[in-house]
């Protein structure tokens, strides 16, 4: 059944197509002049139109096209490219409004950025709006802001903004800047929103075209020179993905309205624009038409090509009759140009010629069109008297004769001279004939000479022909511009003979001699890096291009010996050395010599530190998926970023927008070449005997808020340099028999891909985001941050190159080694045999413990510190054994002060984190100032530190902090603590989600946070943890809370990491999630619940066992063991 109806879009329309009706759209335009022509008082009327859509569909059917059913895909690819095109129009009507009001109130911003669309800048306008609030922020805070906003050079930025904002400028009285402040930050505000929605909807765009469900046409209309993602996405929308929606080219011009209404009336003829047609195809066709002529150099150069000539500038004049040729060969009268000017020529340059636009001859009148063609033979008719004047000239300004058959043979000068004539130049004294006399060069040849100068004036036009092809970059351009210097070369040789002949023997070369044949026929010169070879030598030798024996021999030894190093010297790397491997690396191939590459070069302690923790936590949650092969994959050493003296991170930047040759049907071509790069760089550095080790144990999006790298840029590859400490025979994994090389033939097939099953891969291993350094800190935190230092990478080398000597396989001791190692990097040297211990317990209570999270009442807190105090805990005894001074402090416990306790309370417990904030800026940093003042104190007797808490309900405040840093649900970070039953366990989740839902707190501020969710002696072990390594003192974690702790102050301070080492692994389920951020591996597993620092205490006697082991076993050669024996 036929539908005919006046919209093309709704619900209505796609129920009628779901249901197999076939509908037509009508336009409403049409149907009125449809009605014009049935009725005389075009009226309307329902009726009246439904009547008349019935007869065009009997009538005039053929002129209309019927919709056909779009795929879903297709929809919402059209319905978000369509609110994006009305987005974007939003966003620039919003700019427009907010420069204005800038000009108005604060035209400083407009000096201070050059991108008022730039989210930064929309950001910066939205927290200060006027000039005095801008003028008001100090560098330090600008600083921070652009930090915060991942600004690449934050300190540079800053004091650019501040000095554009402090420059001396007109001001707008204080009222009206206070009236507009609102304004522009409700219009940043906005802009953000847009920024925001417009950035989602382009990624779901591009999962729509390139993703694993793409549309099947996606990859089409992105090879196509000038289409973007949300051009693309546009003009597939509205083109549609129907075979048959249109069959001819001329129906998709008419759809797109950029085909003219052509009317005709009698005689006239007239054409219109047709407004009928679907405008948002046509927007798109007009932005795609200017796309490509900007991003696509083949695109530009074939719109310079249909532009029209320029026009000649002067008048062609009549030269004298008696005007002869000067001594150089060149006529003092020059003719007219008709060729446009040169680019680079130092005139002013000419306006610009535009492509004519398209004619359609039957929309013009016939006197217009009559106009159109004198005038182009106008232009024809000068550009002939043009060059019979040049012809004229040549000949000394007559008229050239007609030969016998009407052909005009001197429309060119013959450049061969007749036998017996001289040309004018020749004559004695090398001076012009004189006035009057008879000019040789115009006399008629005899009639034998016809045919040899008709031939030579062909090849002559031949040649011609042939290098302005070659000069236009024609195909096989330099081939032919071989061809016209051999032409040209041989037409000299011919007429030199001929001057010869004329002479009476003697050359016109200057020379008494005849030219030689290889004289005639030298190849010309070629420029510099051109192919010398000839092809006589290459088909002689077809491997002739090959290294000699000594050379590939080297070539092959530094692809079979290349080795991923993981343990390095600390030696740095000569500065000419590193210069010859980038060099190395930068002659790689890439695809259409885009050059993708980028290197950043990392010496700095500080940045290694956090790309180190980057990976040991991300090493840690892949050894989760690996079950049984868990703890000989954590065995494996797998990077030595902090042991190498350099690490270079090889970057790609995309550059979206430019045409690339190549680059068009496979956009990641670029990647591929900057993996050649990297291969380049590593063959170049086996071969100097530098070690490379490639490290991905990483999340890119953590590397880029590292290293502030742009969104257009990827990190490729993070790669640790330096003179490698091992020399591998054979690869690493496969020495450790983690896999194996596969042999060739397994994988080479034949024409086709072999049918062979594919070996199971491990699933995808998906991390929670990874929180970024805080935004803003204050100077008393900057102050006690600034006291840590990094640890020294390569005491861990000295301490591994000892214990690689002792009588055992290297690396036998396992996580024995990295309690070394981690000992070393903190304090410079080995762990004492029988190591003095502090242990710090921080006691404080929490108001959140009266809504039912813990098994005990808030008073059994205070009671437990007591005991504690008096060794009747498990932390006293432990104490006692181990030799170590305990200190318990009281920084938050609720009611009396308690006897035998440290009394450094700070506040009566915390607030309740369900109804707001725990502490106020005050309380945290008075807790954390009086942590650190504890550990500082006790560090100077002991060798390490122990660090534990007691409270009533700190495990479900824990919970909230960890959940507020790494953005898990509360599902994840809750577990029943001291032994909560299930609704326990559920009461607990529910109040940490409403403590998260009260406080809003932001995962980029640990500071913030901890205020806001922690409590009095968490924040106690922040400042504790400060102060340990501050002291260079390495610190033994506890339980969840401590570890929890742990994380906020590596969060604020990555450095702080070097000095932990985690006691072990307590059963609370997100204990393993903290050490996997980590990046730690606990040296117990017992599954203790019970805090007060009491797992830690009993890994202790682990460290002097380590050290005993290190200090009394024997070398190699003291005790006559043969070292090949023990690999």
């Amino acid at each position: 059944m036929l539908v005919a109806i006046e919209t093309a879009h709704g619900l209505l329309v796609s129920a009628l197509l779901e249901a197999g009706y076939t509908v037509y759209p009508i336009n409403p335009k049409a149907v009125e002049r449809y009605r014009s022509r049935t009725r005389v008082s075009r009226a309307k009327t329902d009726p009246a139109d439904a009547e008349l859509l019935a007869r065009i569909l009997c009538t005039d059917r053929e002129r209309h096209r019927p919709l056909s059913v779009s795929s879903a895909e297709r929809e919402e690819i059209r319905s978000l490219a369509r609110d994006d095109a009305r987005a974007a129009r939003d966003q620039r009507r919003l700019l427009n409004r907010l420069r204005q009001d800038l000009l108005a109130v604060f035209p400083q911003a407009r000096e201070a950025f050059d991108d008022l669309a730039a989210p930064t800048c929309l950001a910066f306008l939205a927290r200060w709006p006027s000039a005095s609030e801008a003028a008001a922020v100090d560098e330090a805070e600008l600083e921070a802001f652009f930090r915060g906003q991942r600004h690449g050079w934050p300190a540079r930025a800053a004091a650019r903004i501040r000095a554009a904002l402090t420059a001396p400028a007109l001001t707008a009285p204080p009222h009206l800047a206070s009236a507009k402040a609102g304004t522009i930050r409700l219009a940043c505000e906005q802009l953000l929103l847009i920024h925001r929605q417009r950035r989602a909807w382009e990624r779901r765009l591009r999962e729509l075209l390139e993703g694993e469900r793409a549309h099947p046409d996606g990859e089409i209309y992105l090879s196509l020179p000038g289409l973007d993602i949300r051009l693309a996405a546009r003009v597939l929308a509205e083109v549609g993905d129907g075979a048959t929606d249109f069959t001819v080219p001329n129906q998709l011009q008419c759809y797109g309205g950029t085909a003219p209404v052509t009317r005709r009336s009698g005689k006239q003829l007239t054409i219109a624009c047709r407004l009928a047609c679907n405008r948002h195809l046509r927007q798109a066709a007009m932005q795609w038409a200017f796309c490509s002529l900007s991003r696509s150099a083949w695109t530009r150069d074939f719109y310079d090509r249909q532009a029209p000539p320029a026009k000649p500038t002067t008048k062609p004049s009549e030269p004298s009759p008696t005007t002869g040729s000067n001594c150089s060969g060149t006529s003092p009268t020059s003719a007219p140009s008709t060729t446009r000017a040169p680019i680079n020529t130092t005139a002013p340059k000419p306006k610009r010629q535009h492509a004519p636009r398209r004619r359609w001859t039957k929309g013009v009148s016939p006197p217009a069109l009559g106009r159109e063609r004198a005038r182009l033979r106008g232009a024809r008719d000068v550009r002939r008297r043009s060059r019979h004047a040049e012809a004229r000239r040549r000949r000394g300004g007559r008229r050239p004769r007609r030969a016998r058959g009407g052909a005009r043979l001197a429309c060119r000068p013959p450049r061969l001279a007749v036998r017996g004539e001289l040309p004018p130049r020749a004559n004695a004294g090398g001076t012009p004939p004189r006035r009057g006399a008879p000019s040789t060069e115009n006399r008629r040849p005899p009639r034998r000479l016809l045919p040899r100068l008709e031939r030579e004036l062909r090849s002559d036009r031949r040649a011609h022909a042939r290098r302005q092809h070659a000069a236009r970059g024609g195909a096989g351009g330099a081939a032919r511009v071989d061809a016209a210097r051999l032409c040209d070369r041989r037409h000299g040789q011919r007429q030199a003979e001929a001057g010869c002949a004329a002479s009476g023997g003697t050359a016109a070369h200057g020379e008494d001699r005849p030219v030689s044949l290889g004289e005639r026929f030298e190849r010309p010169p070629l420029p510099p890096g051109f192919d010398e070879s000839r092809a006589r030598e290459r088909r002689s030798d077809p491997a002739g291009w090959r290294f000699d024996d000594a050379e590939r021999a080297g070539v092959w030894r530094a692809i079979t010996e290349r080795r991923d190093i993981r343990r390095f010297r600390p030696d740095p790397l000569p500065d000419e050395l590193l210069r010859r491997l980038l060099e190395a690396a930068h002659q790689a191939p890439s695809v259409g010599l885009m050059q993708p590459w980028r290197f950043i070069l990392v010496r700095e302690e500080r940045t290694k530190a956090e790309m180190q923790a980057l990976v040991a936590r991300e090493r840690l949650v892949q050894a989760e998926r690996f079950d049984e092969r868990a703890r000989h994959y954590l065995d494996l050493k797998i990077e030595g970023i902090r042991e190498a003296p350099l690490s270079i991170c090889v970057c790609c930047d995309r550059e979206p927008g430019r045409e690339v040759l190549g680059r068009h049907t496979i956009r990641d071509t670029d990647l591929y070449s900057t993996c050649l790069a990297i291969e380049n760089l590593w063959l170049a550095a086996r071969a100097e005997g530098v070690g490379v080790g490639w490290v991905s144990f990483y999340r890119e999006d953590d590397l880029r808020a590292l290293l502030g790298l742009p969104e257009r840029v990827v990190p490729v590859a993070w790669l640790c340099l330096g003179y490698p400490d091992e020399r591998p025979s054979r690869p690493g994994l496969e020495a450790a028999g983690w896999e194996r090389r596969r042999p060739l033939d397994e994988l080479v097939f034949a024409e086709r891909w072999g049918k062979r099953e594919s070996e199971p891969r491990p699933p995808t291993i998906v991390a929670s985001a990874y929180a970024v350094a805080p935004t803003e800190q204050p100077d008393w935190w900057r102050r006690l941050a600034d006291e840590v230092r990094p640890g020294d990478p390569t005491a861990a080398i000295r301490v591994r190159d000892a214990s690689d000597e002792l009588v055992k396989p290297a690396g036998s001791l396992g996580a024995l080694e990295t309690l070394l190692e981690r000992w070393a990097i903190a304090t410079g040297t080995t762990p004492p045999s029988r190591p003095r211990a502090g242990i710090i317990v921080f006691a404080a209570d929490h108001g959140v413990a009266e809504r039912g999270v813990s098994l005990y009442p808030a008073r059994v807190g205070a009671q437990v510190a007591a005991a504690a105090a008096r060794g009747e805990t498990a932390i006293g005894v432990l104490a006692r054994a181990l030799g170590a001074e305990l200190v318990v402090a009281d920084v938050g416990l609720s009611g009396p002060r308690v006897a035998g306790l440290v009394d450094r309370r700070v506040v009566d417990g915390s607030a309740d984190i369900t109804k707001g904030p725990a502490l106020t800026a005050g309380q945290l940093r008075t807790a954390i100032e009086t942590g650190h003042s504890l550990a500082r104190h006790l560090a100077q007797r002991c060798d390490l530190l122990i660090l534990g808490e007691i409270g009533i309900g700190n495990t479900t405040v824990a919970s909230a902090l960890l959940a507020a840093l790494t953005r898990l649900p509360p599902e994840a970070v809750c577990g029943r603590g001291t032994g909560l039953d299930a609704q326990g366990l559920e009461r607990k989740r529910d109040t940490v989600a409403s403590a998260l839902a009260a406080n809003a707190p932001d995962g980029a501020d640990p500071l913030e946070c901890l205020r806001r969710l922690g409590g009095l002696e968490i924040a106690a072990l922040v400042g504790g943890l400060l102060a340990a390594a501050a002291a260079r003192r390495p610190v033994l974690l506890d339980g969840f809370a401590t570890g929890v702790a742990a994380l906020a102050a590596c969060r604020l301070q990555p450095a702080l990491r070097d000095y932990l080492i985690a006691g072990h692994r307590s059963a609370e389920p997100a204990h393993a999630r903290v050490l996997t951020e980590l990046g730690l591996e606990p040296l117990l597993d017992l599954r203790l619940r019970l805090g007060e620092a009491s797992g830690a205490a009993l890994a202790l006697p682990l460290v002097g066992l380590a050290a005993r082991l290190h200090t009394e076993m024997r070398r190699f050669d003291q005790a006559g063991v043969d070292r090949a024996g023990a690999e």
